[in-house]
């Protein structure tokens, strides 16, 4: 490693005949993961995101983010949101047989925050809406409710239990809405990189931790902000004691408190740094109006996520004091039961509209610890079809699961209690494929978990093998690969993801290149692809290389450029 290039290290191969799982309600593979590729922040962000959280290479989409979208106010039109991201994320899901299993989006950093609506809407809220928002008297009064709100309201209608976003879309069928987050929001007021990637650390350390205090509802004499929420907290406070959770109705603030993991309030300025210390997946918000409209005065929800809380959410626009628009304190509850931040969240917004939800979705600090794994996978290549057996652990006779396979991303067979699948090898192109297992148990709230694998067919004699990947002094990352066929292929791609680095035709051997400022910092996993004549698409082994950028060289100062002054 030098100061004059990149510092590079890669390995291969990954996940074959092997399998990782990661647990939550929320799926990965149920997930969309947005990154704006004209951003090397978005990238080095959603490529550590994806890789904590184990998302699917199939389920990473790279958008073309017009540059005046992320400044200034950070706005887009809903013209413009429709034609750059809406419509281009939702081809993607389309042509990669995604779209019939996703319950989620979520937007990397360096995204427009704001969408120029009537009235104004954030990003995530117009995504909920499956770019088709209410009548917009309903939207500006806060008089849609939610159909993932669990209640309740001021009028008294009866509360909902915890729900995954799996168990409401079975329910809700084609009413179902589309749940976004933003993993952090970057522009002046907002956050750092190192800020944001933390807040996702914390998020990932927060799963199963199960703490039993710290949750604060703080009274303030600010009418406008503390009065529209403060009729919700004694209900809540018994409803967590059910969980034996300690809930405290206060008009102190937790200055000096130490593992807060809740905190709601109402002010137009709150610091966050006088709490002592948040627990890893701590949720914290304080209902003013402009928590998200980066260019006024007030406190900003970052503000909160920058002093260690892992969610939050602020309205974009002038939000009217509307209960609706701001986060219900059952947000706990939801919490408790076993969501994650985002299914929490969600369920807690009854007009989400105009509310910015940023911080790491999954956090999931009161989940069950579930494992799941597969038997059956043979360690060799395979050339015919295998029986596998999802297994789900912990076993006990009051606990069901079901199993669901995915192939390449693709849902091969939906969740059912039949624990064994047929692979279907035979139906398989040569190369590298991804299995996916994901166990659930049968509850409300989906406690779910996925191990990830990897397997290789040779059934035509066809193959394609990363053989080294180097950087080079000027920047570039070079790559070779090998093809092995019958007849050559049309063409080989090299690719991150969906993300085409380099291309070349025929067969044989090639040296693939691509700048190392397309993928940007982080472990990045490549794979070859040789596409054939027939329609067959060969892909290698995944490759691992990790890419780091030397620190910038402090600026000499005038003395040193002219060597000194003399004593």
């Amino acid at each position: 490693m030098t100061d004059k290039k990149t510092a590079l290290k890669w390995f291969a191969v990954l996940l074959v005949c092997g399998c990782t799982g990661a647990a939550r309600a929320q799926l990965p593979g149920e997930t969309l993961l947005l990154i704006n590729r004209n951003s090397a922040a978005s990238m080095k962000v959603g490529h550590f995101f994806a890789r904590t959280r184990k998302v699917p290479f199939e389920n990473i989409v790279y958008l073309d983010v017009p540059a005046e979208a992320v400044q200034g106010t950070y706005s887009i039109a809903p013209e413009e949101f429709t034609r750059h991201i809406w419509d281009p994320a939702r081809a993607a899901a389309d042509r990669r047989g995604l779209a019939d299993h996703l319950l989620a989006w979520v937007y990397s950093v360096d995204f427009p925050i704001r969408v120029t609506a009537s009235p104004d809407v954030s990003i995530t809220g117009l995504t909920f809406a499956r770019n088709d928002l209410p009548a917009s008297e309903k939207v500006k009064k806060g008089q849609y409710l939610s159909h993932l709100f669990c209640g309740p309201t001021p009028k008294g209608e009866r509360s909902r239990p915890p729900l995954s976003f799996a168990r409401s879309a079975a329910g809700l069928g084609d009413r179902m809405p589309l749940p976004a987050m933003m993993l952090g929001h970057l522009g002046p007021g907002g956050s750092t990189v190192e800020q944001v990637m933390e807040t996702l650390r914390r998020g990932a350390r927060s799963d199963g931790s199960r703490p039993d205090s710290g949750i604060y509802f703080v009274r303030t004499d600010d009418e406008h902000r503390s009065k529209p929420r403060e009729w919700q907290y004694a209900a809540v406070q018994t409803e967590l004691a059910r969980f034996g959770i300690e809930a405290t109705t206060t008009t102190n603030f937790p200055a000096g408190e130490e593992n807060v993991i809740g905190l709601l309030t109402g002010a137009k300025t709150v610091d966050p740094g006088r709490v002592e210390s948040f627990a890893p997946g701590a949720v914290a918000e304080h209902l003013t109006s402009w928590a998200a409209v980066f260019e006024r005065p007030q406190t900003k929800l970052t503000a909160w996520l920058n002093n260690g809380v892992t969610a939050s959410a602020g309205t974009v626009t002038e939000p009217y004091n509307v209960w609706t628009k701001f986060p219900h304190a059952r947000l706990f509850v939801m919490y408790a039961g076993g969501c994650t931040a985002m299914e929490a969240l969600y369920q807690s917004i009854a007009c989400p509209f105009q509310s910015l939800i940023l911080g790491e979705p999954f956090a999931r600090p009161w989940r069950l610890p579930v494992r799941v794994g597969v038997a059956g996978l043979p360690r060799e290549t395979l050339d015919g079809d295998v029986t596998l057996r999802g297994q789900a652990a912990p076993q006990h006779p009051k606990l069901s699961f079901e199993f669901a396979f995915y192939v390449d991303g693709r849902l091969r067979r939906d969740f059912d209690a039949d624990s064994t699948y047929r692979l279907p090898v035979s139906e398989l192109n040569d190369g590298f494929h991804t299995l996916r297992v994901a166990a659930r148990l049968k509850k409300p709230v989906v406690h779910a978990i996925e191990a990830t694998g990897g397997f290789m067919v040779d059934r035509a004699g066809r193959s394609a093998v990363i053989r080294t990947i180097e950087g080079r002094e000027d920047g570039a990352v070079a790559v070779t690969v090998e093809t092995r066929s019958d007849t050559p292929p049309q063409k080989v791609c090299l690719m991150r993801g969906s993300l085409l680095l380099d291309e070349r035709e025929g067969g044989g051997e090639h040296e693939f290149r691509f700048n190392e400022r397309e993928v940007g910092e982080g472990v990045h996993i490549l794979q070859a692809v040789a596409r054939f004549e027939d329609g067959a698409e060969v892909r290698s082994a995944p490759a691992r290389c990790e890419i780091a950028f030397p620190e910038p060289k402090p600026e000499r100062t005038a003395e040193e450029e002219s060597g000194g002054t003399d004593e």
